[in-house]
């Protein structure tokens, strides 16, 4: 057997150009460093150790013969081993370009050589053991820092592309182009434009309603470039107006707003005169801008739909809360079932193996690839809305709240990562929703049709309302002349359609 100790073959994949995505991260760079390293210096030990083991085999054999004997004693080119590469690379990074000197005292009068070349080895081998208990440290620490991040192959392309994914110009640009390719498609096949909604978006868990409102007015109430009347205002629109559209449960204002709310049904009730001025700026007694509309009453019954007609800033505020939506019920959804897995698990070894677990018994952090954290499986969700609110004040930086959300739900953490901005988004688009004259007066438009029963009803009415439907939609295209009118159409199997 020979040892090829010049040429060393590194195989370059083809799947490594052809699978972008196969490529190493850079987290997975450093865990391969690391090994590498550890790798290579093992060598060097296991090298310089084999080398030791026949030196004193040598020396052992040379003491049991006679001084005439241990003159006449000579050694090979394999310096009484087997391999005659191992010992020369062993001597050769101790002795650097005297090694060829050493090795043929070595080889010529093994009697001296062996003990002086024995002692300088048995040296280097105890400092090589010292720094090899530092890298190992090193190592170690490398290797808990990198460690879920080298699973993630996802979050850092991900964070890269929901920048330009949430982009207002994105959104508009999905939808403009689904419509500019729909009507293409007439033109050629000179046929009518087909119906039915551009995109349909699902909302499936009105539950998570309540978490995204939750986080969106947290960090409205903390803006002090927003006024306290328009906060109000954005307060509505998240926990009365939008729940009434998806046709769920209302949200709680505060004690103050909500005897406002039964004062101002009191007044309506004994007939008092008050006009509802939507949005736009009105007495603290009837600023309740969501009142009795139709949306309101039709949730919890079937077979019915609400019509709202918007511009821009609103069409990109309702895209931009159903993925805020979808976001928080995947994460909620991982966190369940990771509560699911454990539970499974300790079901399982307290049945079959007859052990309890503790939740610090987990291999990874045994093998001390991650430490242990001080938050049940039962809480993750809660402590990750709770991380995103400290992220939104400033007093959790992004690394941390992104290496604890990794520590949390493994590689399905990286939805989460751009929580915050999406979140500032959806405010900033709130903030021009309550304040942009247009848009005030998308709002207002839609209270004044619903007083006149065009935004929405029972599906099987909703031939009765076509021609009341098709003026609030002419009174729409007239206010948004200048820009994009959609039309929202939500219904209660958890759909908002948007043309």
């Amino acid at each position: 057997m020979v040892l090829n100790d010049t040429w060393v073959s590194f195989p370059s994949w083809s799947e490594d150009s052809t699978f972008v995505s196969s490529k190493k991260t850079q987290y997975e760079e450093h865990i391969y460093r690391c090994e590498d390293e550890r790798f290579e210096l093992d060598v060097v030990l296991e090298t310089n150790l084999a080398t030791i083991r026949v030196l004193e085999a040598i020396q052992k054999k040379l003491s049991r013969l006679s001084a005439e004997e241990q003159a006449k004693f000579r050694l090979d080119n394999t310096l009484g081993g087997t391999s005659e590469v191992i010992h020369r690379k062993a001597l050769q990074r101790i002795y650097a370009d005297k090694a060829a000197d050493i090795i043929d005292g070595l080889r010529k009068n093994p009697s001296v050589a062996v003990p002086i070349v024995l002692k300088r080895l048995k040296m280097k081998e105890e400092e090589w053991r010292e720094a090899q208990r530092g890298f190992n440290k090193v190592w170690r620490e490398q290797n808990e820092k990198y460690y879920l991040k080298s699973l993630d192959h996802q979050g850092i392309n991900f964070k890269q592309n929901d920048t330009k994914v949430l982009r207002s110009k994105s959104l508009l640009n999905e939808i403009e182009s689904i419509y500019d390719e729909r009507q293409e498609q007439a033109s050629e096949d000179n046929a009518g434009v087909p119906t039915g909604p551009h995109l349909s978006l699902a909302y499936e868990d009105k539950q998570i309603l309540e978490d995204a409102a939750s986080l969106i007015i947290h960090h409205v109430k903390r803006q002090t470039g927003i006024q306290k009347e328009d906060k109000y205002k954005i307060k509505q629109i998240m926990y009365h107006f939008i729940p009434d559209l998806l046709f769920a449960q209302r949200g709680e204002l505060s004690d103050v707003e909500e005897e406002e709310e039964e004062e101002m049904d009191v007044d309506e009730a004994t007939g008092a005169a008050k006009k509802h001025n939507g949005v736009g700026g009105s007495p603290p007694k009837t600023k309740l801008m969501f009142n009795n509309t139709t949306a309101q009453k039709l949730r919890g019954m079937d077979e019915v739909y609400n019509l709202f007609y918007v511009n821009s800033n609103w069409y990109i505020f309702m895209r931009l809360h159903q993925i805020l939506c979808l976001r928080l019920l995947r994460i909620c959804t991982q966190a369940e079932r990771q509560i699911e897995e454990e539970t499974r698990e300790r079901e399982w070894e307290r049945e079959v193996l007859g052990i309890k677990r503790d939740k610090s018994d987990s291999p990874a952090i045994q093998l001390r690839l991650k430490e242990p954290m001080d938050i049940d499986v039962e809480d993750y969700y809660p402590a990750f809305l709770d991380m995103v609110r400290n992220l939104l004040d400033g007093n959790m930086d992004s690394s941390q709240y992104e290496d604890s959300l990794r520590e949390m739900f493994t590689i399905h953490a990286y939805i989460a990562f751009t929580m915050d901005k999406l979140i500032q988004s959806i405010v900033r688009q709130l903030q021009h929703i309550v304040s942009d004259e247009i848009c005030v007066q998308v709002t207002d438009l839609y209270l004044s049709e619903n007083n006149n029963g065009a935004t929405g009803g029972l599906l099987a009415s909703q031939s009765s309302r076509t021609l009341l439907e098709a003026a609030y939609q002419r009174k729409a295209e007239q206010l948004m002349s200048e820009e994009n009118c959609f039309k929202v159409k939500t219904e209660p199997r958890c759909k908002s359609s948007k043309q």
